[in-house]
């Protein structure tokens, strides 16, 4: 903020410069300060924000997940693995759906470079170039006229539904845990079963000598009559 501070500061003792009284230039001074104050709020505002929307879509902000888990905690595990597929199938759609957007300004810029100096640049550069520029505006908020602004609005609208989605898988994952958590035993023992049945098909029994014998058939004929 001190480049604020500076350019406020400078027109202020420019103005005063000349007739400005200690009274007038201490307040001149606590207006630097106040200015500066305000800006700094400003800036802690946009990177909050910021740091909100990340945190939604990486998956760190736990506590909307953990609301939502609740509300599956008392399905059955049948129905909380069909919402987690459903949730991971949506949050994949919109996953791509923000990917598709970039591709889209990216191919909008490169179009418009033809007719220009810069046209005679490879498709290298020019992806180079367009990953550049889409970048700036989109994740980096560099707005400087209506197509971006509006393009960026758009953006962060496909980012927040990746965020919602995210935590609504998030939220399945929670409660399936949960559920597994509550029946360990259960799920111990079925593991517990399907190894042994692993273990009798697998023929170790047999060489180790623990195979349980089969009852011999009786294949004498019966020769009473």
């Amino acid at each position: 903020m001190s480049t604020i501070r500076n350019q406020i500061g400078e027109k202020l003792e420019e103005y005063y410069k000349s007739r400005g009284t200690a009274q007038e230039r201490a307040e001149a001074h606590s207006a630097v300060i106040d200015a500066e104050k305000t800006a700094n709020q400003k800036v802690k505002g946009m990177i909050g924000e910021k740091l909100r929307r990340l945190d939604a879509l990486t998956g760190r902000d736990t506590e909307p997940q953990k609301r939502k888990a609740a509300a599956y905690m008392d399905l059955g595990i049948t129905e909380i693995v069909q919402a987690q597929r459903k949730a991971q199938n949506l949050l994949t759609v919109a996953q791509d759906e923000v990917g598709a957007f970039i591709e889209d300004e990216k191919k909008s810029y490169i179009k418009s470079l033809n007719g220009t100096a810069l046209a005679v640049l490879s498709d290298e550069e020019k992806e180079e170039r367009a990953d550049s520029y889409v970048r700036s505006y989109l994740v980096y908020g560099q707005v400087y006229d209506k197509k971006q602004k509006a393009a960026k609005q758009k953006f962060d609208e496909l980012r927040d539904e990746v965020a919602r989605c995210r935590t609504e898988y998030n939220a399945t994952l929670l409660a399936k845990q949960a559920f597994i958590d509550d029946n360990k035993d259960l799920i111990e023992e079925e593991l517990r079963a399907k190894r042994l049945r692993d273990l009798r098909k697998s023929g170790i029994l047999d060489e180790l000598g623990l195979a349980e014998k089969k009852p011999e058939e009786n294949t004498e004929e019966d020769t009473e009559g």
